[in-house]
């Protein structure tokens, strides 16, 4: 049973008594969390009454305390902050911890101590985490597991912090300044409904971090893939003014935990470059050059090389070349994405250079990038014709049969639209000639160097 989590902020009027201690030189008071005043938080939490019933069921011995601990979360304001906190179990469940029991203390310059902030939660598992700091002359307690939250000080005590949104969202026109054109999140900042994007309360940072990615790196897919998203957030530092806790500029940052990140499905306004005719096709890649194809970050000789990926070479019938999507043609171009080394398919690799390891975990460039159609392959599993444009009706322009099996090579890529691709192809009687096939006809196109598809 999960019950719900209930935390209480209370005034330092009506906080619990205060005791004296040693100079703030001497090291933190001693508080046995195992054996809490439970009369300081049944009046406020809603636990099931466990922590105003937990010192007669530790006598009892139905419940008993697994460990505790205390830390230092430093000093502001003058004072000093302590996070004590203790987890329960009952001496017949053996997958964990049963509740926790949490309080902050602030130790005054004189000694003084009193607890400025408690939290208990049944079925808990996860340490409760606390940071202290200063901003704009005032003191900040941000709490985070199991619940995110920031108190002010004030002069009566602590209080919930006001927002100007919240510790989850990061207002659009923000997003807009600090995120440049090479880089992407969920939704386009120019056409943001809500007028925020979701973003993840950083407590170590105390910020709002927005996950990004790489715009040459993204294509389409539904999750995060450790192969390829880089672990890049913007940061927009959480800074307090007039009272009041807003976003700072945004700044790009690389987690040091190094998790990936990404963005988790790629924006749809980023999906095809607006000049690009879109299309969605397969296809492998064939170059007799040893060096493999390169990919260009634009539809032309002269774009910059961004990659070199494998390639399928005539003169070698048993290497295989990378197989990639095909989303976009222009001028006899194609912009490609998700490209599989030959290895991770069939377990070859064209010649691997030295010193990469076996050729089983290959791993190749995933990204966008163009490559031109004469460097692109596919197989005509079934269809009777090429025809004149992408139009599925449109009339037949070179037959595909000169016997009661097909039998064509793909010589090139010509173009494409939606699921219709313009192709070059050679006869088995040695006739060439090109056309469309493929988008709501009765052909098959078949990207499978290995095998026929089924």
């Amino acid at each position: 049973m999960r019950a719900a989590l209930i935390s209480s902020f209370l005034a330092f009027a009506a906080l619990a008594g205060s005791s004296a201690i040693a100079a703030t030189t001497a090291p933190l008071p001693s508080i046995d969390m195992c054996s809490v005043d439970s009369s300081g938080y049944a009046e406020d939490l809603n636990d099931n009454g466990f922590v105003a019933n937990l010192p007669k069921k530790i006598a009892d011995g139905t419940v008993f305390c697994n460990r505790q601990t205390m830390s230092r979360l430093g000093t502001a304001g003058g004072r000093t902050y302590m996070l004590s906190q203790a987890w329960f179990s009952e001496p017949s469940y053996r997958d964990g911890d049963t509740a926790t029991v949490a309080q902050v203390t602030e130790i005054a310059p004189d000694g003084q101590q009193k607890i400025v902030y408690r939290i208990s939660e049944i079925d808990a598992y996860d340490a409760v985490k606390a940071k202290v700091l200063e901003q704009d002359g005032k003191t900040l307690l941000a709490i985070e597991t199991p619940a995110d939250r920031v108190l002010l000080r004030g002069d009566t005590g602590f209080a919930p912090v006001a927002l100007e949104t919240s510790l989850y969202e990061v207002s659009a026109k923000s997003v807009k300044t600090y995120l440049s054109s090479e880089r992407v999140t969920e939704q386009n900042p120019e056409e943001a409904e809500t007028g925020t994007f979701p973003a993840h309360f950083n407590i170590d940072s105390f910020s709002m971090d927005l996950p990004i990615a790489i715009a040459s790196e993204v294509f389409p897919r539904t999750y995060t893939n450790p192969d390829y998203d880089r672990p890049l957030v913007m940061r927009f530092p959480l800074v307090l003014k007039d009272g009041v806790l807003s976003e700072g500029p945004g700044d790009v940052v690389e987690p040091e935990d190094n998790t990936p990140s990404g963005i988790g499905e790629t924006p749809e306004f980023l999906s095809i470059p607006k000049d690009v005719t879109a299309c969605e096709a397969y296809a492998w890649l064939v170059d007799d050059d040893p060096a493999g194809v390169a990919v260009r970050a634009a539809p032309s000789t002269k774009g910059t090389v961004i990659a070199t990926l494998p390639a399928e070479r005539k003169s070698a019938d048993d290497l295989f070349g990378a197989e990639v999507s095909i989303i976009g043609s222009t001028d006899g171009w194609f912009l490609i994405e998700n490209a599989v080394h030959p290895a991770e398919n069939y377990g070859q690799d064209a010649e691997p250079a030295q010193g990469t390891g076996s050729n089983l975990v290959r791993r190749t460039y995933r990204g966008r990038g163009w490559v031109h159609g004469s460097r692109l392959a596919t197989e005509i599993q079934s269809g009777e014709w090429l025809r004149a444009s992408a139009a599925p009706m449109s009339k037949p322009v070179f037959d595909l049969k000169t016997t009661d099996e097909n039998y064509v090579t793909v010589t090139g890529f010509k173009s494409c639209q939606g699921e219709a691709v313009e192709l070059s192809v050679k006869r088995h009687d040695g006739v060439e000639g090109s056309g469309w096939i493929g988008g709501d006809d009765t052909s098959r196109l078949c990207s499978n160097q290995a095998t026929t598809c089924s």
